[in-house]
Order: structure tokens, then sequence, then C-alpha cells
């Protein structure tokens, strides 16, 4: 049985509007995930945007988009992908936007067949 998971792990605060349906759980079987991650200010003061794009190295497609809101100094979560199945791929991600706002700190894992495949650490300019 397939299982996607996309979980957003964060501070429930405001809903972006609309949201796309997902994509289909068949883009994460056998996927090279690789995750573009940026870090904006929100209009309220101490609040931020957390945007990733995922896409698959193979071709270049688009597998998620997952958008956070997060309050500066807390550690927001995201994990998405597939389980249970031959080939699944997935990712998990933590960012903490420093208190002081211009800096993000992430950790990100990249997932094949359950097991870390890549893990990668670094800090972010708040633009």
């Amino acid at each position: 049985m397939k299982r996607l998971a996309l979980a957003l792990l964060s501070i429930p605060l405001v809903a972006f509007g609309q949201t796309a349906p997902p994509p289909s759980p068949d883009l994460w079987i056998g996927a090279h995930p690789a995750v573009a991650l940026s870090v904006t200010p929100y209009t309220t003061p101490d609040l931020y945007v957390v945007s990733a794009v995922v896409t698959d190295l193979r071709n270049d497609t688009v597998i998620a988009k997952p958008v956070m809101l997060v309050k500066a100094g807390a550690p927001a979560r995201l994990e998405a992908g597939v389980e249970g199945v031959p080939n699944a791929s997935g990712f998990r991600m933590q960012v903490t936007v420093a208190r002081d706002g211009k800096t993000a700190a992430f950790k990100s894992e990249v997932k094949a067949n359950g097991e870390t495949v890549a893990a990668q650490a670094g800090t972010l300019a708040v633009l």
C-alpha cells in the first residue's frame, strides 16, 4: 500500500489561501529529491514564510511545494514522501529562524527505501 506523507509541523497561524491538490504519490517512487529553500519575512513581526520546492533530479519535475509560516526562534519541521513501497523516497527538514530574523538554520535529509542517503545542514540569510 502506498502512503504519501506530507507533514508540516509549525505554528498554526495563517492559511495561505487555497491550496492545490497534492501531487501524485507516484512522483516520489524512485525520485532523487532536491530541495530549494527560501525564508522571507511575513507582514507580521517575528513571523517568517519558509518555502521549499522539491524537484526530482532525474527529470526536474516538481514533486512538492510546501510552505510554512514560522515564528522566530521556534523550530519548524517538514516531512514529505512515500513509505511502504519499493523505491520509495522522501525527505525531512527542520528550519529555525534566528530570534533577530537575520538568518535561518536548517537541517535536511533525503531518504530512499527508508534509509538516509543524503544529509545537509546550513544557514541561510533571510531576505
